[in-house]
């Protein structure tokens, strides 16, 4: 659900240009940097799979700077996406890429590299994705598991975040 939340995003459909996806001239950029950046990683999908999954975000279009589908720039026809085949929508899409099963591990690692330490370990990246599975991919129920974990308040991650210069002036400027 949040991934879906985050895909319809008019930030996201602005910034990786799915404003000018439309049936017969699919722009690949919204689903391979939501493949490689947000969900998957590379290596985890093919060309083809980019290829299709763009026809199946066209479509997806702002109208007053928030989501709007509009079937007329949509492509409806067959796909084939991750070796299935079916007439996929850009929430049918969403809904694969949640479901591979490279985006438990990759899901993890951005949650720890983020919470935890900036190069996580894989015995700890492959706990992370089973806790996330067990949880039904709910992403708070997983966050809160590793927020209460001991791996947050080991050594190894004690003093490992280094902060940005952005935050380090916030912080500046808030302690006077």
């Amino acid at each position: 659900d949040l991934l879906l939340a985050v895909s319809k995003d008019p930030a996201m459909i602005r910034w990786l240009d799915n404003e000018t996806n439309v049936r017969g001239k699919a722009n690949e950029n919204y689903a391979r940097e939501l493949f490689e950046l947000f969900s998957l990683g590379e290596g985890n999908y093919t060309e083809e799979d980019i290829k299709e999954a763009a026809r199946a975000f066209t479509g997806w279009h702002l109208r007053d700077e928030e989501y709007a589908f509009k079937r007329i720039y949509s492509d409806i026809g067959e796909k084939e996406v991750f070796g299935k085949k079916g007439r996929f929508l850009g929430e049918d899409i969403v809904k694969m890429v949640v479901a591979h099963k490279a985006s438990a591990p990759f899901l993890a690692r951005k949650l720890l590299a983020f919470f935890v330490h900036p190069e996580p370990k894989k015995s700890e990246v492959d706990a992370l994705a089973k806790v996330y599975l067990a949880k039904k991919r709910n992403i708070g129920d997983t966050v809160r598991v590793l927020l209460r974990s001991q791996l947050f308040f080991s050594d190894r991650a004690y003093r490992s975040m280094v902060k940005s210069p952005a935050d380090f002036v916030v912080g500046m400027v808030r302690s006077m």
